[in-house]
């Protein structure tokens, strides 16, 4: 039907005013304006409102246009089921007795919490659904009152930041529920309304420190200097290390505890720092210890080669103090794109160093020494890896094939000698990989028929792309624009 059509550029509200009483009886019309559009349901006949492809087809579209399904599919448990594993959203418009239904209802909250609110009243009081609810963030206010005192719920609602004022968590948790208390003192805000019974009981503080070792600072003062409370903390955060006393600060044990946990915490351990196990322990758990161990143990070959080797060693090699072993080097470029540029002069101008570097990352050429700068092979590596390696490759190197090696993305044209900006072949390559590059083009080139034909077959570009072209840089040719209409019909033929 021609009018479909015209159906897509009028507005809802004049939906019906626009089309006759027929128009939407017809079925396969009806769909197709559906499935652009789900509202239009509503203009459908009631026959099509309750038919279940019209109906889940609009629903596809617009979820919330179940609305205006028929009251025989908003009763029906299977339908709506479906629906509701698609979309959540449709149980709001179901009917009384689907939201009394306990198996949709937890699908329906599964899907999306808001569904909570349209369940029946007997379901709003159903623990396990509401607990289900608030892992997706219901407020808390929407909790019925039998059930803002159930300590499962409080825990729940804490846990998932529905519930965060401390008064209120302090006057509506039971004060001998331990578990719950246990389970809520997350921060220093909740561990002001711990209840009395629990401020000086060493196994409450411990059961909080292994939930959450960041709460060590916000316990009272005189547990801070109990050793077991403090190991707890940095074994599960060694960072925690920085707030303990000082005399825990020489305890080689609680140091190792929390190196073990988190290398960079040997930061807070200057005592420890020449140590050759603890600086060991941190550099193998996190290779930037590194930069806090002692100098002579930074030129420790076993302590660099074990920080180099640590995925998160990126950035380390400045702070080792071996620059010139080839070990050494091959193991930082592994992880760090930049440490060419780092080692002695000596790696500079070894060829296997700087293989490996450029091989790694083309730009790594920039630290390479003179003499290998100008190697045709580290040059092939480098530019073959990145593009913008041109730019560090001596001008007189660089050669048509080094260019055309090059280009791989975005290149700049300001990597390109001048004597080949109109070069057909890097030009073409150049549009191949880049088509906004016909900017930059040479107006000149799109005059020849051979590089129009060249940059139509290799990007499969459309008419309008090269109308542009002829738009921003010039005229081009009416026989080349034939040509390009030729070799366009030939390549859509060839690749159906």
């Amino acid at each position: 039907m021609p009018v479909i059509d015209y159906i897509f550029d009028i507005s809802i509200s004049n939906a019906q005013k626009y089309c006759s009483a027929s128009f939407w009886d017809d079925k396969q019309t009806v769909l197709r304006l559906v499935q652009t559009n789900g509202s239009l349901l509503q203009y459908a006949f009631k026959r099509l409102r309750n038919d279940k492809h019209v109906v889940f087809t609009a629903a596809l579209s617009t979820p919330d246009s179940f609305a205006y399904a028929s009251d025989a599919l908003k009763s029906d448990k299977k339908y709506v089921k479906n629906l509701v594993i698609a979309y959540g959203i449709p149980f709001v418009y179901a009917c009384n007795a689907i939201h009394d239904d306990d198996k949709l209802a937890f699908i329906a909250v599964k899907h999306t919490a808001r569904n909570i609110n349209y369940v029946s009243d007997r379901l709003c009081h159903n623990k396990q659904l509401q607990l289900m609810a608030l892992t997706h963030k219901k407020p808390w206010y929407n909790i019925p009152k039998a059930l803002a005192r159930d300590a499962d719920i409080i825990v729940a609602a804490i846990k998932n930041k529905v519930l965060q004022d401390s008064t209120t968590i302090g006057s509506v948790l039971p004060a001998h529920d331990f578990n719950s208390w246990v389970s809520v003192t997350t921060n220093e805000f909740n561990m002001a309304y711990v209840p009395k019974r629990y401020r000086n009981l060493h196994g409450f503080y411990l059961a909080v420190l292994k939930q959450n070792p960041l709460c060590f600072p916000y316990i009272p003062k005189h547990l801070q200097l109990n050793r077991r409370l403090v190991r707890a903390a940095v074994s599960g955060k060694g960072i925690i290390l920085q707030f303990v006393s000082h005399k825990f600060l020489l305890d080689r044990s609680v140091v190792m505890t929390a190196v073990l946990n988190d290398g960079s915490a040997l930061q807070w351990a200057p005592m420890f720092q020449s140590d050759r196990d603890v600086v060991m322990a941190a550099v193998s758990n996190n290779g930037y210890a590194l930069q806090y161990a002692s100098h002579s143990l930074q030129a420790d070959k076993e302590i660099v080669l074990t920080a180099l080797n640590n995925p998160n060693s990126c950035g380390v090699y400045k702070y080792v103090g071996i620059r010139d072993d080839v070990d050494v080097a091959l193991a930082a470029i592994k992880h760090d794109e930049y440490a060419l540029g780092y080692a002695s002069p000596q790696l500079q101008d070894n060829e296997e160093v700087v293989m490996a570097a450029v091989s790694r990352c083309g730009l790594a050429l920039c630290s390479a020494s003179p003499r290998l700068k100008n190697m045709h092979k580290i040059i092939l590596a480098a530019v073959t890896n990145c593009e913008s390696a041109l730019l560090y490759v001596p001008k007189k190197l660089r050669s048509k094939s080094i260019v055309l090696t090059a280009i791989h993305g975005s290149l700049k044209l300001s990597c390109i000698p001048a004597e080949l900006k109109t070069d057909l072949d890097i030009n073409a390559k150049l549009f191949q990989h880049y088509s906004a590059y016909y900017y930059q083009i040479n107006p000149n080139l799109f005059s020849n028929p051979n590089f129009i034909r060249r940059i139509l077959w290799n990007n499969g570009l459309f008419y309008t792309e090269i109308v542009k072209c002829r738009i921003i840089v010039g005229t081009i040719p009416l026989p080349a624009i034939v040509d390009m209409l030729i070799v366009l019909m030939f390549s859509k033929i060839a690749g159906k």
